[in-house]
């Protein structure tokens, strides 16, 4: 991967920088080597946002911003909060690539990150002692007399749950000779925190509570394409450094369009027929989510753990997983509903489904043989594999449940790709045709699926490969062959 450096990332970082009054930063007064200088004072507000289109580099950008702050002002400690373990796997992924290492240390002198990440499974006792994380003591001990090193420790937000290990006082060592739990001596570096997806971080929420009194940042960079509103529904900006907007973006050419396509649902007339629509009336954390039927006086409450398909058959499956202050509720489905939004719950139905997977299989195949086969002016060119998304309403439709191996939308998925790839196998020749064909003999290895719930099933062989080789092995699933020389038919 050949990393270019790019004048919009640019211009974000040095909108960052120029929130920062650098005459206010000074050496650690406590003369502590393991904690940042003191910034008291270096922005007006503790919060300063940058706001990205999804796809312009977030990542790279503040990866770059954290080499600046090193380099200009001596901070040398970040904490960077993601909001799930996907993301944290692709930021952990790209931080300690080898082309991402070699590019800026050629951009800074030499200087490196040494990241560490803080995994659930990293307080498990040893024996009969219970250890401090490696990945936090090392974080801690790091000293500012390591000149050309960058620390920065990565965590998803469930790990500041007040429940969890990193705010215990029962382990057997200690950070700084005295300090007994895992956030206090964060705390002791003064750190400068990163939130990646700021939307997931709002301020009424037990995890920004978490990172304001448990690690109490000296200053907060966030960055995301989307930020939380505030009661008023106006967005809930501190110090908008800088705003890449989608339009903005678009319209530079930084990102795509992107063109929706989806089957017509049979006798629904979106203009005349509200009958089957159902209207978020109002949320609450305490009485829960009520849905009116438009049209109807007809309305119906939901509390958090309960099925919707007493609403509607067609919600089969999907719960109330959340309800969040601020009246956001999230489904199991990972659908967020506010206030006034409609549902229709025939795009929920199998017989839809299935209409949207057999036209998004058509065209994976119709987008994967113009890949395969690319040549421009007569030269063939390096081949593109291929691989699809698919964002589904319900974790048991694939994963099944106690009773079924697999569920009906994995299954009915099988069937429809089975009989896609016999169509397509009998018209290909040569190397595509050997990868149909391999596609076709090991169907577990072409399909996989990750969900949140996923990291909780230690115990599945199977599931974890999948989890792993979506959340980690990222490259290996962009070849055509092994290391073997065998074909990987995984899309």
């Amino acid at each position: 991967m050949q990393l270019q450096r790019l004048q919009y990332q640019r211009d974000a970082i040095d909108a960052a920088i120029k929130a920062i009054n650098a005459d206010s930063i000074r050496p650690n007064e406590n003369k502590n080597p393991c904690a940042n200088p003191d910034t008291a004072g270096c922005s007006p507000t503790l919060c300063i946002d940058i706001k990205m289109e999804t796809g312009t580099g977030k990542t790279y950008v503040y990866t770059r911003l954290m080499h600046e702050l090193k380099q200009r002002f001596g901070l040398f400690k970040f904490i960077i909060l993601v909001p799930s373990v996907a993301i944290k796997e692709g930021v952990k992924s790209s931080i300690s690539a080898d082309d991402w290492r070699t590019h800026f240390r050629q951009e800074f002198g030499n200087q490196s990150i040494s990241l560490g990440v803080v995994n659930a499974g990293d307080f498990a006792a040893k024996g009969k002692r219970k250890q401090m994380p490696e990945s936090v003591r090392s974080f801690c001990d790091a000293s500012v007399s390591e000149r050309n090193t960058i620390n920065a420790l990565l965590l998803n937000d469930a790990m500041l749950d007040k429940k969890n290990s990193m705010w215990k006082n029962d382990f057997d060592t200690t950070l700084f000779g005295s300090v007994s739990n895992p956030i206090e001596g964060l705390r002791v570096t003064k750190p400068i925190v990163i939130i990646d997806e700021p939307h997931r971080f709002r301020k009424e929420n037990t995890a920004w509570k978490n990172i304001i009194e448990g690690l109490k940042p000296q200053l907060i960079f966030r960055f995301g394409a989307t930020f939380p509103e505030k009661a008023d529904g106006e967005k809930d900006y501190e110090r908008l450094a800088y705003n890449l907007n989608s339009v903005e973006a678009f319209n530079k050419g930084l990102v795509k369009g992107v063109c929706v396509e989806y089957p017509e649902i049979l006798g629904i007339n979106a203009e005349r027929d509200t009958a089957a629509r159902y209207k978020v009336k109002n949320i609450a954390k305490n009485s829960g989510i009520t849905f009116a039927q438009v049209g109807k006086s007809v309305e119906r409450t939901f509390k958090i753990g309960e099925d919707l398909s007493a609403l509607a058959p067609e919600f089969s499956g999907i719960s109330v997983e959340s309800i969040e202050k601020g009246g956001i509720a999230k489904l199991s489905n990972d659908l967020e509903l506010q206030a006034g939004m409609e549902l229709l719950p025939q795009v929920f139905s199998v017989a839809y489904q299935e209409l949207l997977l057999r036209q998004a299989i058509d065209e994976h195949f119709t987008i994967e043989k113009a890949n395969f086969h690319r040549f421009a002016d007569a030269v063939k060119l390096p081949r593109i594999k291929t691989n699809t998304l698919f964002f589904i309403d319900s974790v048991a439709s694939f994963r099944g449940d106690a009773d079924a191996q697999k569920g009906w939308l994995r299954v009915k998925f099988e069937a429809l790709l089975s009989e896609k790839l016999l169509f397509e196998i009998a018209a290909a020749t040569g190397d595509y045709k050997a990868f149909l064909n391999a596609s076709l003999a090991n169907m577990d290895a072409t399909i996989a699926g990750y969900f949140a719930e996923d990291n909780a099933k230690k115990g599945d062989a199977a599931l974890q490969s999948e989890v792993d080789d979506i959340l980690r092995n990222k490259e290996q699933m962009l070849r055509f062959k092994n290391e073997k020389g065998e074909v990987t038919p995984k899309v």
